[in-house]
Formats: structure tokens, sequence, C-alpha cells
């Protein structure tokens, strides 16, 4: 019976093992397609089994080995920071609760030479305000060299009039530290010369705080600011030099007393022609570049201007009478050493309007007409000889007019020659009589020229707009 016993004993031990080692088998190799739950459920379940079997109190079976099953996978990847949305699957409500960080409304620019710092809100205007800082940097180190490693670059900022607080087109402000900020009033109306202006001042100024110190902010001479403001937009546009010297043939040279004492409140336009051609005129005059930018560094410092001509130039003149004929001989020589290729847009309006009329004497008396004027003297061998004048001078004329104004011109010297084409009227003329082929060659040949005139009038417009920007 004891041997029975034990037998028995030994059937429910393996029966008890059995189902746990079967399970085992089956469950394992699909661990990797069950989910961990699953997983975990499917291993708990034969040791639930055993310890059934061995309640009953007459004998306890040791627990069966277990098999290793696959390490569950982590339902949340372990992360550093926020947890980025890659699969789209956030919640549209907190789609709608995230608030996009606004863009900097503050653009803000470095010159490549390192001189200007821009800062604005308009993009596409800081880019073109640094462009036009870089060119004043380099032309500002053509004429007193400043070096590109200050600790801070001169600031210009783009201020919005409705944040401005000031009237003036600009602000020169320097600052305790040596560092210049340049405020310059952006909007439609800003002048493309006022922001040629403010950044050479703020050079000069920042030049003078580097090789002289803080107190020298206030001593840079006007007209050395005017010049170079002048000089830099010719810098920046080339063909501007044309109307310079244009205008500056109209003008007489001012004493060079008057140019030193001038003050930037008295500024005008030929003020600063005469500035700029005082700068243009010592600097042909130096021997050498160096000798130039030491001259120009003692203007910087405000010393005593005809000192420093005198110690610069000293086999030109030896009395501030031969120094004021020197400088007035030069300024003829300067503004006409450069013919300008063509003429300006006003002139040629000009040469047009003087080209539409002719004048002859008839009856003991003076005649003007104009084109449109001259159907009734048709015939006339006064009034053609006048024509025939006008219309060589015309052909003389094209090779410089303004391009603007060519078709204009030409199409000028057609209604000439379509009215000297035109015969004398027979006595019976009759004025309700249906042209004549050659009289309508006249009055088309005149509408041609008013459209051609109109439409170079809308191009005139349309250049001086953007030169005036």
């Amino acid at each position: 019976m004891a041997a029975l016993k034990l037998l028995s004993v030994a059937i429910l031990g393996w029966a008890a093992l059995a189902p746990g080692f079967a399970y085992a088998q089956e469950s394992a190799p699909s661990a990797a397609h069950n989910s961990p739950a699953d997983t975990a459920q499917a291993t708990a379940e034969p040791a639930v089994q055993a310890n059934a079997e061995s309640s009953d109190g007459t004998s306890t079976a040791p627990s069966p080995p277990t098999v290793p099953t696959a390490v569950p996978a982590r339902e949340t990847p372990l992360t550093v920071g926020p947890v980025l949305d890659v699969w789209g699957v956030t919640d549209a409500a907190q789609e709608e609760d995230a608030q996009v960080p606004e863009a900097p409304s503050v653009q803000v620019r470095i010159t490549q030479n390192n001189y200007f710092q821009i800062a604005g809100e308009d993009y596409i205007s800081v880019q073109y305000v640094t462009h036009m800082a870089q060119q004043a940097g380099e032309y500002g180190s053509s004429l007193v060299p400043m070096p590109n490693s200050l600790p801070l670059p001169i600031l210009v900022e783009l201020i919005p009039p409705d944040k401005a607080g000031f009237d003036s087109p600009f602000l020169i402000r320097p600052q305790p530290n040596g560092d210049v900020h340049v405020r310059i009033l952006w909007g439609e109306d800003t002048e493309f010369a006022q922001v040629c202006q403010a950044l050479m001042s703020g050079y000069l100024v920042r030049c003078a705080i580097w090789r002289f110190g803080t107190e020298a902010s206030a001593e840079v001479p006007d007209w050395f600011e005017l010049g170079a403001g002048l000089g830099l937009e010719l810098e920046l546009r080339p063909a501007l030099i044309d109307e310079v010297v244009l205008r500056s043939r109209e003008d007489n040279p001012w004493p060079l007393t008057r140019l030193f004492a001038l003050k930037g409140s008295e500024s005008d336009p030929e003020a600063r022609r005469q500035c700029l051609w005082l700068l243009r005129f010592l600097q042909n005059q130096s021997p050498e570049r160096d000798h130039f930018r030491r001259l120009m560094a003692g203007f910087l410092k405000n010393l005593p201007p005809f000192h420093l001509l005198a110690s610069a130039f000293p086999d030109q003149f030896t009395n501030q009478k031969d120094a004021e004929l020197w400088w007035a001989v030069g300024y003829e020589m300067a503004i006409r050493a450069r013919s300008a290729p063509f003429y300006s847009l006003d002139e040629s309006i000009r040469l047009i309007r003087d080209s539409a009329s002719i004048t002859a004497e008839l009856n003991n008396g003076d005649v003007r007409a104009r084109i449109h004027e001259l159907f009734p003297y048709r015939g006339n061998p006064l009034m053609q000889k006048a024509a025939l004048q006008r219309l060589r001078e015309i052909k003389l004329e094209l090779q410089k007019v303004n391009p603007v104004y060519y078709n204009s011109l030409l199409t000028l010297g057609t209604v000439y020659e379509a009215w000297m084409a035109l015969p004398l009227p027979d006595v019976d003329y009759d004025p309700n009589a249906e042209l004549t082929e050659a009289e309508r060659a006249y009055f088309q040949s005149i509408e041609l020229f008013r459209s051609d005139y109109q439409a170079a009038q809308l191009l005139d417009l349309e250049i001086k707009r953007l030169l005036n920007w």
C-alpha cells in the first residue's frame, strides 16, 4: 500500500508539471507577436494550476522552472523634453491650445566690413540700408581710415514715424562708451540723400571719437559731413555725377571762409555740391593717398583750416587771398573737366520745347508758330527757311539728347519734314475739302510726336521717382 501511495503521488506531480511545460513551449515562440499583457497572462496560468494541485494538504510539489519569455516592449519611449508628435496623433484640442511663437519684429544685419549694424522692422528695408552702409564704410575709410574691429559697430536704427519721437530726417547720438547710434526716420517720405548723409555723418563722428576721444564728436566740421554725404550718393549712383556737374556749372565757387564756417542747418543742394567739390579738389591736389588722409584727419579734429592747407600745400600759396584764388581756379577746372555724354532729363525737355516752334519775320514783324500752328503757313518761303534751320539743329542734337526723349525729338523732326513737303495752297483753296495725302501725313506726324512725348514724360516721372527715393 505504501508503494502504491507513493506511485499515485508521483503521477499527480507529473500531471501538474506537464501542462506548464506544454504551455511554455507554445507561448515562448509567439511572444514576439503578442502584446506584453498577453504574455504576462500566459506565463501566470501554469503557476495557478500548480498551486491548485498542491493545496490538498497531502503533498507540495516543487515549483517547475519557468522558461524566459521576450522582454516586454516599453509602451512610452524614454524621452528628454517634450515628445514630438511625429505621427500626427496629437489631440485636436491640444493643437488649438498650442501657441506658435511669433517671429521677432526687429531685423538686424551687420555689414561685411563690420562698420555698421542695421536694425529695423522691415526685412527688405534693412537689407537695402545694409548695402548702402557697406559702401559707406568703404568710402569713409578712403577719406579717413578707421579700424573695422571696433568693440561695437555703428548702430543704425530705422524708426517708423509713429515710433520716432523726432521730426528731423535723422539723429546722431554719441554714447558715453564711444559708440555711435544713428536714428533714421524711416517711412515712405524718406529721401535717399538723407540716408546717405546719416550714414556718412555717423561714420565721421565715430572716426573722430576713435581718433581723438568722445569730446571730438562735436568737432567734426559740417562742410566735411555734407561733402561726404553727397560723395556717398555718387558712389552708390555714379550716373548722378552728370547732373551734379551740370548744376555746378550754374554756380560760382563759394569762398573758403564761407565753406569752413558752414552749418548743417544752412545746407542746401548748392552747399552740398560746393562741399563735394572741395573734397575732390583737395584729394586731386594731394600727391599721395596718405597725404590726403592726414589732411582729412586734421579737418576731422577741426584744426584751423587755413593752417592745415598751408602746411599741406606749402608751394601753392602763402596767404589766405592766394588760397581763395587757388580754390576758385581748381573748382572751375574740376567741373569743366567732365563732359556729360548726353543731356539730363530736364535739359532734354527744354530742348524739345524750344525746338517745337519756329520764328520768322513776316510782314515787318516776328511771327512765332508752334508745330500744330504751321499749317496756315505751308509753302511760305521764310517759314520754310526757319523750319529747315530747326531741322538741322534737331539732327545735331539727336546725338546728345537723353535716351528717354530720343524718339520724341526724332518724331519732332519728321513733323517739320512733313510740313515742308506741303505745297503753297491755291488761291481758291477750300478749307472744307478732303485732306490730301501730304496733309494727312503732316497731321499724323503731329499725333505721333505727341504720343512719343507723353510716353517719354511718363518714363521720366518714373525714373525721377526711383532716383528721388
